[in-house]
């Protein structure tokens, strides 16, 4: 029942079917199966991300580094906030840090933003102030931890789903806030990365032997991509189908059109964007 590959109905087409056919036809579906055919891509999407991070705790365990710093860096955000070697994180803006991996979420989600430190020095809690920084396309303050205080956790079957819903739960939030800086102005749109940046992205987790975490990662940003409120991709269908139940009618033909005709714009910009920001990628 589509007349093209933005799914916008064949009103003509519809018409002239079969009984039979239109019991086959996706326009001729209830509101909630067709709310569900159109986010089953997504869906798979979240899931395959899922299964992998399950996989990768249910054999290799989970490795857990307390929030100790083992080195800061030169002239970094951690440099100039005075966070030293051996001082232990206790608090990262209103979140308490139990790990190192609690303490690189809140880094990476909140880019260029002034956050309050709490820290352990030699028994005593000093108060700091730090402001991360981009560097390689990604927030950071410029610690690492204190592999000596590294311990290896094996993880069963539940806990690992448990740990692959958090894992896909917190990656997402991260894109969503940088999708919203982009939006807002505080963080550049050089951020966005098209075919260049997957292939030289997944050439380094290749090397690194994390390929399979880096799968994940794309699977779940093509998933929230597509749930975008555009039209033309899952998100605006999804819209529609939620105005349709909402008021009672379908949103009219002209409507429609032109809808996908500026989302069709926007998804061209999206290209023309990352395209550039490979080609600058390529020759600076």
């Amino acid at each position: 029942g589509d007349k093209n590959a933005a799914s916008i109905t064949d009103q003509e087409l519809v018409a002239s079917m079969t009984e039979t056919q239109k019991k086959e036809s996706f326009s001729t579906q209830p509101l909630l199966n067709k709310a569900f055919i159109v986010a089953a891509g997504p869906f798979a999407n979240f899931l395959l991300a899922m299964v992998i991070f399950a996989g990768a705790y249910l054999a290799y365990g989970r490795l857990e580094i307390e929030p100790v710093v083992g080195s800061v860096m030169v002239s970094s955000p951690a440099e100039v906030a005075g966070i030293k070697e051996g001082d232990v994180i206790i608090k990262l803006g209103d979140a308490q840090i139990k790990a190192f991996t609690d303490l690189k979420k809140i880094v990476l989600s909140s880019p260029n933003q002034e956050l309050a430190l709490e820290i352990q020095r030699n028994g005593q809690i000093v108060l700091l102030k730090i402001t991360p920084i981009f560097k390689d396309q990604l927030s950071f303050i410029g610690v690492s931890p204190d592999l000596n205080k590294a311990r290896h956790i094996n993880v069963g079957a539940i806990d690992s789903i448990a740990f692959a819903l958090r894992d896909t739960y917190v990656t997402s939030v991260a894109i969503l806030d940088s999708i919203y800086d982009m939006i807002v102005g505080s963080r550049s749109t050089e951020h966005i990365g098209g075919v260049v940046s997957v292939a030289k992205e997944s050439g380094k987790a290749l090397s690194q032997g994390s390929l399979l975490l880096f799968i994940a990662f794309i699977s779940i940003n093509i998933g929230l991509m597509n749930l975008l409120p555009i039209p033309m991709l899952d998100g605006g269908h999804l819209l529609f189908l939620l105005y349709e139940a909402v008021i009672g009618k379908k949103v009219t033909s002209k409507i429609e059109s032109g809808a996908y005709l500026i989302g069709a714009m926007v998804i061209i910009f999206l290209v023309v964007i990352s395209t550039l920001n490979d080609i600058k990628s390529l020759l600076f």
